[in-house]
This record gives C-alpha cells, structure tokens and sequence, in this order.
C-alpha cells in the first residue's frame, strides 16, 4: 500500500543521506585534516578496499533493510 512504499522512499533517502555524510565527514576527517594518523585519497578509498566500501553499503542499506524487516514483522 501506499504506506510501505513511503516508508520505502524515505528509507532510500535516509540511507543516500547518511552514506553521503558518512563519505563527506571521512573525507574531511581522515583526508583533509592533517593529524598524526591522517592519510591520503589513495591510502584510504583504494588501499583500503575493500572494508571502506563495504562500511558504506551496510551504511547505506540499513535503513532499506530495516524498513523491509517492518514489512516482515
């Protein structure tokens, strides 16, 4: 019904939301600031693979599965 699928939309949005700030604030807090354990774009989104992808997606898919775990329950 029209319930779940605007429980739907706002859970992909809140999940591109939170994927973006998580993505901006690293990049700002681990790239951008320097600080004794600061490292560069490469260290951190290519040698890092493949932990920092796979924090954003659970980052992003969260909020998707949580909302479907409703439809279940």
């Amino acid at each position: 019904g029209f319930a779940v699928d605007a429980r739907r939309r706002e859970a992909l949005k809140l999940g591109i939301f939170w994927a973006v700030i998580c993505i901006v604030i690293d990049l700002v807090g681990w790239i951008l600031i320097p600080h004794p354990w600061a490292m560069t774009f490469k260290e951190f989104y290519i040698d890092y693979q493949p932990w920092i992808t796979l924090i954003y997606l659970v980052i992003f898919f969260a909020p998707i599965v949580a909302s479907k775990w409703k439809d279940i329950n």
